[in-house]
């Protein structure tokens, strides 16, 4: 039996049912130890491990024991970020009081305040990461502008005669803040 014959004989993955268990896993065990890594700070570690494992395991599971699934791009987790959000959100609230109301060291009348003031700076200290940190890498940017360039010449078969503007003209017709040559300076530390 040929490689192929093997790879129509297995069972084939269901996208749907396999993706949602997966993810859902995936939460519930993130759920866990957000929640309550005030409890057993040990925890992420052993995640950590956990998660490397579970690596493993799926990938000979997609690999081995079912038909190779086609490949799909995606833009993004879709549903399941929100989720994740949410129990970040939530474990923000779930640690600031393991954290002010099990703990004596507080006087009991300094907890509740105490309490809500823990939570309002590590929103904002959330906030202010999500606004820093981008959600694209400038390397990733400068890659997606290429691959617009160099589908527009190719597929759409654009002119070169386009190419008598100016450079200001040319920066805007990509992009923006992405000049002609950011868009072609070939760097060693991005993965072509």
């Amino acid at each position: 039996m040929s490689s192929a014959e093997e790879e129509m004989s297995k069972e084939e993955y269901d996208r749907i049912d396999g993706l949602l268990m997966d993810y859902s896993e995936l939460s519930i065990r993130y759920g866990f130890i957000s929640l309550f890594v005030c409890s057993c700070p040990i925890a992420p570690m052993i995640e950590y491990v956990s998660n490397v494992v579970e690596i493993r395991v799926d990938a000979r599971k997609l690999l081995y024991d079912y038909r190779r699934p086609i490949p799909q791009g995606n833009q993004d987790i879709g549903t399941w970020m929100d989720v994740f959000v949410a129990l970040s959100f939530l474990s923000v609230i779930t640690n600031s009081g393991i954290v002010c109301f099990t703990m004596d060291v507080f006087p009991s009348e300094m907890k509740v305040w105490l309490f809500i003031t823990f939570q309002y700076v590590i929103f904002s200290g959330m906030y202010i990461f999500e606004m820093i940190i981008d959600d694209v890498p400038e390397e990733v940017s400068i890659q997606t502008a290429r691959q617009e360039f160099l589908l527009r010449k190719v597929v759409d078969q654009d002119s070169d005669s386009d190419n008598d503007q100016s450079d200001d003209e040319e920066d805007s017709n990509i992009g923006g803040t992405i000049s002609m040559n950011q868009i072609f300076h070939f760097d060693d530390t991005v993965q072509l």
